[in-house]
Formats: structure tokens, C-alpha cells, sequence
């Protein structure tokens, strides 16, 4: 042990092993700052050590520091030392406490015999190197965090990751700092993203998200959990927008998409068939004495029944007139022709662009593919509410 580190704590704990909630050491003094040691027992003995008076201290205090835990038996056979002792650590309000979150498995320590009368002490050997009561902001100081520099407010989500996957990082390829910390950084940015909820998600993040992990494992990150997760996610989302309002709104969109267009072929084809219908506006009963009932017939026997032809020459000639009028000015049946035609261009890309995309990908969640439908629709129906 290096003679700088001094001995500051003496433990005994009776059957570390069976205790489920967190343990906490008295108050004990180093470098004019108050400490206590906290042990929590999952799979590992997990410790750390934190200053007690950190919810009153003042905005930029810090304090830089060495330590290691030693585990002894009832008869000071030593179990356990900590590595890394020499470094140095940086207590601050981004990273109030620091430890080891794997020091001792307690398949171990539940061996018969292992523990002399199930009794556990630990020691701690420290040394304080600076201390600061008040400064400037401490969030973006540099960490040595096992290896990896991290910014302090960095420190907490990394700490949270080690916690339940305290092997997450021993085997990481890469050794150049610069290169590690842009690992971590990448690391980190992935967990965010998949705190968020399903909905939330779009499958692009997803997408990008599997990519990461790809890159994390390959540099050799043990991120399985991760993998987990981001299965579950996408499944979740699945689920989701099946049975959520995403589905429902999509099919209210392509409802109004299809009545619109059929209105828009009726108007269309009221417009073709106005001449027709101009005529019967002005001479209600020109056709009241059509013979043929069947309706093919009386539609090509149209001139050659008993119609009424009084003033018919003459109305037709103001009607061609007034029709040729409307279309030079205005051209309303182009303009429907035209909206018509777009439509249903669009509804015919949909469709090229859904095959497109079932066989680019049969892997790929469909789910991006909604939401560019979604888009599609929203913009069909705005382009429609013009008319």
C-alpha cells in the first residue's frame, strides 16, 4: 500500500451477505472533511464513499482525493483490496460520492466457513489532496472514471451504468483516450435515447440506435442489456401505434383522402355533363314524352325522340357560348381534371413507395413508412382544402 494513503475507518459488519438495504459507516474525519463509507450488497458488495455535508455546501466546492477499501475476516486474513488506489479522484456536486460498484461476490461470502461468525471488516485508507469550499462550476471538470475521461456531469449516468453493469467496459479495445471517451460519449447519448418512451421514438432513432450499439460492441463494449432494450422498444412501439391513435388517424386520413376525391369526380363530371343539365334548368320538360324506358336506349335515341324542340336550336348556340366563356375564363373542368390527377398520382406513389419499402427491408419496423404516409395525407388533404 502506498504510504500516503492513511487508514481512516475500521468496519465490522455482521452478514453483509443477508442485508438488503444500504449501510452506512459513522461519520469518520479526513483532510478537515467529513465522510461516510456506504456499502449496498447485490451480486457484489458494492461501496463508495461520499461527504456528508454535501447538500450544504456551496456551488463549486470539490475535493480531490485517493482512497482503497481493504476486506478483511474476523481474523484479518485480507479478501479484498481495491485496485488503482493512487488515482486520484474528484468529489464534486455533479459527483458527490465515488466507489467500487464489484469488490467481493456474495456467492463468496455465503460459503460455509468463508466468514468467521458471518462478520465482514472493511477498511478504508485515504488521502485528501485539495479541497474547495466555493468556485467556479464543476460540470465541466475532467474525471478519470476507471479509465475513461469524463466530464463531471457525465459522472452520475456513468456511475448509474457501472452500478448494475459493473463489467459493461473491462474489456474496451480501443486505449487511446481521446478515442475512449468519444466511445463513453457515444455510449451515454445512446442510453438517453432510449429512456424515451415508445411513442415517442421514431424509427430512425431506433435505427441509428442498433447502428450504435453495433459500433460499441464491436469496440468491446458488453452492452447485451442495451441490445434488450432496444428490441423491447421497438416491439413496445409496435404495439403502440397499432393499437393507439397513430393507426386511427391514418385511416381517418385516407377516409377523407378517398371522399374528397370521389367529390371531386362528381363535381368533374357535373361540370362534363352541364350542357345537358343547363338545358333542363331552362326547359324542364324538353324530355317529359321520352318513349324508351330502357336507359341505353333513351340515352342513344336522345335526339331522335319526341323531345321538345322549341328554342332548343337557338338555346344551345347561347349555351356553347357561354361555355366556351367559362373554360377560357376560368377553366374549372381543367382545374378539376388536374386536382383529380394528382390525387391519384399520389395514392399511386403511396402504393409504389410501400412496395418500395416492404421489399428494401423485411427487417425494418414499417412504422417510419407510417409516419411518411401520415405526412403524405396531411399534405394531400391541405392541398385539397384549396379547392
Amino acid at each position: 500500500m502506498e504510504t500516503e494513503l492513511n487508514k481512516v475507518l475500521s468496519w465490522e459488519i455482521d452478514n453483509p451477505s443477508e442485508r438488503t438495504d444500504v449501510m452506512k459507516s459513522d461519520t469518520f474525519s479526513s483532510g478537515g472533511c467529513n465522510w461516510f463509507l456506504g456499502v449496498c450488497a447485490r451480486d457484489h458488495l458494492y461501496m463508495y464513499l461520499k461527504d456528508v455535508d454535501t447538500h450544504k455546501l456551496r456551488p463549486g466546492w470539490k475535493r480531490r482525493v485517493s482512497f482503497c477499501f481493504v476486506l478483511l475476516n474476523k481474523s484479518g486474513k485480507e479478501l479484498f483490496r481495491s485496485p488503482d488506489e493512487g488515482r486520484c479522484r474528484l468529489f464534486c456536486a455533479e459527483a458527490p460520492d465515488w466507489g467500487l460498484p464489484r469488490t467481493f461476490p456474495l456467492t463468496k461470502l455465503r460459503e460455509k466457513g468463508f466468514l468467521e461468525k458471518n462478520k465482514l471488516t472493511i477498511e478504508v485508507y485515504m488521502k485528501v489532496f485539495e479541497v474547495v469550499q466555493e468556485g467556479k462550476s464543476t460540470e465541466n471538470d475532467v474525471l478519470d472514471y476507471n479509465g475513461f475521461h469524463i466530464f463531471a456531469s457525465q459522472a452520475n449516468p456513468v456511475g448509474d451504468i457501472s452500478i448494475d453493469h459493473p463489467d459493461f467496459a473491462l474489456d474496451v479495445i480501443p486505449k487511446n483516450q481521446a478515442v475512449r471517451t468519444v466511445y463513453m460519449n457515444l455510449l451515454l447519448g445512446l442510453v438517453e435515447t432510449l429512456r424515451k418512451s415508445p411513442q415517442s421514438l421514431s424509427v430512425t432513432e431506433l435505427r441509428n440506435a442498433q447502428s450504435e450499439l453495433t459500433q460499441l460492441t464491436e469496440a468491446g463494449f458488453k452492452l447485451d442489456w442495451l441490445n434488450s432494450k432496444i428490441q423491447e422498444l421497438s416491439l413496445e412501439r409496435k404495439k403502440v401505434l397499432s393499437d393507439g391513435p397513430w393507426v386511427t388517424q391514418l385511416e381517418e386520413h385516407v377516409k377523407i383522402m378517398e371522399l374528397n376525391l370521389a367529390d371531386l369526380k362528381v363535381e368533374l363530371n357535373k361540370e362534363k355533363a352541364s350542357p345537358v343539365g343547363d338545358i333542363s334548368a331552362h326547359l324542364p320538360d324538353f324530355a317529359v314524352d321520352v318513349i324508351p324506358k330502357n336507359q341505353g336506349v333513351k340515352t342513344s335515341y336522345m335526339k331522335e325522340a319526341c323531345f321538345n324542340y322549341d328554342s332548343l336550336n337557338s338555346r344551345l348556340e347561347e349555351l356553347s357560348l357561354e361555355r366556351k366563356k367559362t373554360l377560357s375564363d376560368g377553366s374549372r373542368i381543367q382545374q378539376l381534371e388536374e386536382h383529380v390527377k394528382n390525387l391519384e398520382l399520389t395514392l399511386s406513389d403511396l402504393k409504389v413507395e410501400l412496395d418500395k419499402e416492404m421489399i428494401k427491408s423485411a427487417q425494418v419496423s414499417s412504422f417510419d413508412f407510417v409516419d411518411f404516409l401520415i405526412k403524405r395525407f396531411f399534405l394531400s388533404c391541405f392541398s385539397i382544402s384549396k379547392y
